[in-house]
């Protein structure tokens, strides 16, 4: 077949021209900026995945510098015109490891980076492709030996990010983490033209790699130069036009392309040209047998019978008519008949749309986004190595049902009188002796109820469940209407003899006196601290904490907030490893040296004894090397002789317990002035701070609030030492041993009702009382309780509750749950059988709403079915084969650096990654950027918004 018409398309993507800045690089004002400090050596040694970088900003004062050069920096900024001068003025000004001076013909080169920032910004909200770019190394190439002109184009390119948090603050540079590439367009034209190819990169330095490149460079009289440079490049077209140059052969076997390119064709049956065929007896139903996963129109649904049936069509329409909505049930409808499907986008916001309405249908997880934006390839590891690991989803039992109750809902209407005298499984009465039963109930009173599993409850619950509630009535006299009112309320204790009522008594009596105790002391420190003491389990918690606050030395109000502390915790152990660090150094020099060592400089002699003078030809006769001997001699304990390697290894000590003593005085002084006087810097007795520190963060995340302490100042709190002793001593005095009647109390009731260490002073006093008055009542409230217990395993216990509280009468107790159990098997048995509810109004209401509400969970139903079949083809990780594709992506998924590229991934373990994730959304770029020619293959291919897609930008999609 002629080739001519398919290397004219390929022509329209190649860009060689001078006008591609890859070709030939312009300075601009604008758009590109040089980095001069660092160098481009030293740069590309720091940049990597995680490297950030700031601008240097002429109109932005450091920190350090005085005020009145501000606008004079500002004004001399405006008056560089020359490279040589701005560096001259500005390269001293560099101060941080991590800062770029860049340089830009503009009177200020930020004017070019924000010019960078922008169009950058811009292109990846349009396209979804990163454009910025630092490039490292240049070629200075002529067309031919005997042209004059010279042109520039860049070698390595690394991908940047541009950003900053405001107008007034500084730019920061970030590599992306994506691969660093080689010029792709010029090397194309290097290799077509001049017959010559740029060599690949591998992990090494720019310098050796550049030195390669000039040697290939210098047979064609061209010169390359190592300068770095940040600018605008787009280059990815050229991967799509070798995809058509390279694969033509297969190209034109695809009917779909040859019918673009206007070539003759013979139509078969599957050329996507044949009318729809389903079910031939017409009992294909859409509404039942298409995988919709979101609401569809008539004109919808043909477009996604036509899909399914493998036809090619255009889909047209007014915005807002439903094109997104169309091509996700088409995606879907393609998905759940096992298809693989490539959805295209050339704007990356189109694909964030369809994506989206994916992701809500819960399909996403079978989508991989390869938009040249997302295709990010840890990302793009992590997300297929997250799928596989996934849980395979199930479709219920029920789906089936859900469906064939749509589907038969009106057939059962004319079933009304069978199933209105069918008896109902499990309480084997029709729906017609239901109403029987509830009718000498109807007047009874109606108590807000939900019987728990009903569906599971017979007629014998209801005859256990009146035998339990008779009981009940019958103690209601004795107990009290409202039985959680009764004293006994909670106690769950089952001894009931003569000696266990005494002891009882007793430890209720002494619980009481406990209560009354400690109100006042609660009263008092409520009103002097704002801290609140409601009960005994609290007492014993802040019995604690005054003891703390009353001897803790280190503790100061300014940490008696838990953020406080938390804030300032990290610095405090920072300080703590420090301290220990310091003291480790000066005991090695206390050794050797008397006190006057650490008046010596010892960085500045330890850099002289190992750079000045670390050769014997530069230590004789020398009197500096001397006099540094001579200070270390006049230190030394012994006075004995010094070595050259004795002080080097001395002042190298000096040196790092001097640096040791500035870093800790960097990191006392935001702290310092928080702990209390049992600070002492690095000879602080930090075991014993720990346990003070310790202890109040143990009392400060069991919510204890310290109340106006917290606010007060050192010497208020100081002054209140004295007292926080004396409320430790009275809480003290206040629990004692009688404390443990309260204890044995704790543990004959139940907690969930009634807890002893937790209830309010009044609330405990009020209920000790009760009791002791009322243990002549203990054997009828212990029967009771046996009878509660009872009734809760029956889950009776709630609608008692709600009876009492909704005032029934006791002797009508029976009646009202007996009507709410009938009343709610009618409802139940009308719920599950619409078709019995024929006659009434709201029945009939009811069945309509049936099958609307069917209709709504099919689309759930469609959304799990297809989850399941698609989590089925998953392979299983059981079994994993060496070298296996599945091997393969796994490998990839454990390596933290140097994984393959998508590309190569794809390749490898296309197949697999289909079965993963069957769709695909891309960009055309993308399409021929990462899947390689006969790695992947697609039933069906969605382009959306194709009048913005060109023919030749469409056939790497459509020949896959």
């Amino acid at each position: 077949m002629d080739r001519t018409k398919l290397d004219a398309w390929a022509d329209r993507l190649l860009d060689t021209g001078k006008r591609n800045n890859l070709i030939h690089f312009r300075d601009t004002k604008a758009s590109t900026a040089e980095i001069l400090i660092p160098g481009a050596e030293g740069l590309f040694e720091k940049i990597d995945g995680s490297a950030s970088f700031e601008i240097f900003d002429p109109k932005i004062q450091e920190p350090d510098e005085d005020d009145g050069q501000e606008s004079a920096g500002a004004e001399e900024a405006k008056d560089m015109r020359g490279k040589e001068a701005y560096l001259t003025a500005y390269s001293p000004k560099i101060r941080k490891q991590n800062q770029l001076l860049v340089w830009n013909a503009a009177p200020n080169p930020i004017t070019a980076i924000r010019g960078i920032e922008k169009r950058a910004k811009e292109f990846i909200e349009e396209t979804g492709v990163n454009v910025a770019y630092l490039a490292f190394g240049f070629i200075h190439w002529q067309e031919s030996e005997t042209s004059h002109e010279v042109y520039q184009a860049p070698v390595l390119l690394v991908p940047v990010q541009l950003e900053r948090e405001s107008a007034i603050s500084p730019y920061i540079l970030r590599a992306t983490g994506d691969e660093l590439i080689v010029n792709p367009t010029f090397a194309y034209k290097m290799e077509q033209e001049y017959g010559v190819k740029l060599p690949e990169y591998s992990d090494g330095s720019l310098t050796a790699y550049l030195d390669e490149v000039r040697k290939i460079a210098a047979k064609l009289k061209w010169d390359v130069s190592d300068e770095c440079k940040l600018g605008i490049f787009s280059f990815l077209k050229i991967n799509m036009y070798r995809d058509l140059k390279d694969n033509a052969e297969e190209i034109l076997k695809n009917r779909n392309v040859c019918t673009l390119l206007g070539e003759p064709i013979e139509h078969g049956e599957n050329d996507g040209t044949a009318a729809p065929s389903f079910a031939e007896d017409g009992a294909f139903n859409p509404l039942i047998q298409l995988h919709t996963v979101v609401d569809a129109d008539s004109s919808q649904i043909e477009a996604i019978e036509m899909a399914k049936s493998g036809q090619s069509f255009v889909l047209q329409g007014p915005p807002g008519t439903g094109k997104s909505q169309t091509i996700t049930n088409i995606i879907a409808e393609c998905l759940g008949d096992g298809k693989k499907v490539l959805f295209v986008s050339e704007k990356l916001a189109a694909l964030n749309v369809v994506y989206e309405k994916l992701r809500q249908a819960g399909l996403a997880e079978f989508c991989l986004e390869l938009h040249s934006h997302k295709a990010n390839k840890k990302k793009v590891i992590d997300d297929l190595c997250h799928t596989l690991r996934a849980g395979k989803s199930v479709l219920s039992d029920r789906a089936e049902s859900e469906i064939t109750a749509k589907e038969r809902a009106q057939k059962q209407l004319d079933a009304y009188a069978e199933e209105l005298h069918c008896p109902q499984p499990v309480i084997g009465k029709s729906l017609y002796q239901l109403f029987e039963m509830a009718a000498p109930v109807r007047n009874e009173p109606d108590v807000e109820y939900t019987i728990p599993r009903l569906s599971e409850r017979d007629l014998s619950y209801l005859h256990e469940a009146e035998n339990l509630l008779a009981q009940y009535a019958d103690f209601v006299p004795s107990i009290g209407y409202d039985y959680r009112k009764n004293p006994w309320y909670g106690f769950s204790g089952q001894d009931t003899s003569r000696q266990t009522r005494a002891d009882l008594s007793r430890d209720f009596r002494l619980a009481a006196e406990v209560a009354e105790g400690l109100r006042p002391i609660a009263e008092e420190a409520d009103s002097r601290y704002g801290i609140v003491i409601r009960n005994i389990g609290a007492a014993r918690v802040w019995r604690y904490a005054f003891g703390l606050l009353a001897e803790g030395d280190i503790i100061t109000p300014s940490l008696l907030k838990k953020e406080s502390l938390e804030a300032v915790w990290p610095r405090i152990q920072a300080l703590k490893a420090k301290s220990g660090e310091i003291l480790a150094a000066k005991n090695a020099l206390d050794q050797v040296f008397d006190r006057d060592i650490y008046k010596l400089p010892g960085a500045e002699f330890h850099k002289k004894l190992t750079r000045q003078f670390d050769r014997t030809v530069s230590r004789l006769f020398n009197a500096e090397y001397k006099s540094i001997l001579s200070a270390l001699k006049l230190c030394l304990k012994n006075g004995g002789k010094v070595r050259y390697q004795d002080a080097v290894e001395w002042t190298a000590m000096l040196s790092d317990y001097q640096r040791l003593t500035e870093e800790y005085a960097a990191a006392e002084a935001p702290v310092a002035g928080m702990l209390g006087p049992m600070y002492k810097g690095f000879g602080t007795d930090w075991e014993r701070a720990d346990k003070q520190f310790s202890d109040l963060r143990m009392l400060l995340s069991h919510g204890v609030s310290f109340g106006r302490l917290s606010s007060s100042s050192d010497e208020v709190y100081r002054a209140e030492k004295p007292v926080l002793a004396r409320f430790e001593g009275r809480l003290a005095d206040a629990l004692a041993e009688k404390v443990d009647a309260a204890e044995r109390l704790k543990v004959l009731f139940d907690p969930s009702e009634f807890d002893v260490l937790k209830a309010d002073f009044d609330a405990l006093h009020t209920k000790c009382e009760g009791c002791v008055s009322t243990l002549d009542q203990l054997d009828n409230w212990h029967q009771f309780s046996l009878l509660l217990s009872r009734l809760r395993e029956a889950d009776l216990s709630l609608f008692v509750d709600q009876a009492i509280e909704g005032n029934v009468e006791a002797d009508h107790i029976c009646g009202a749950f007996r009507k709410q159990y009938i009343d709610q098997w009618i409802d139940a048995v009308l719920s599950s059988s619409p078709v019995l509810a024929k006659f009434s109004r709201i029945s009939q209401d009811r069945a309509v709403r049936l099958f609307s509400e069917k209709d709504r969970e099919q689309f759930g139903i469609n959304k799990v079915k297809i989850r399941a079949r698609l989590s089925a083809d998953r392979p299983s990780l059981d079994m994993t084969a060496p070298g296996s594709a599945l091997s393969i992506l796994l490998r990839e998924g454990e390596k933290k650096r140097k994984q393959k590229s998508i590309r190569k991934l794809l390749s490898e373990t296309g197949e697999l990654v289909q079965r993963i994730k069957p769709c695909f959304l891309m960009s055309p770029l993308s399409v021929s950027t990462f899947l390689e020619a006969g790695a992947v293959h697609f039933d069906t291919v969605v382009f959306d918004e194709a009048s913005q897609i060109f023919p030749w930008d469409a056939i790497g999609a459509i020949w896959r």
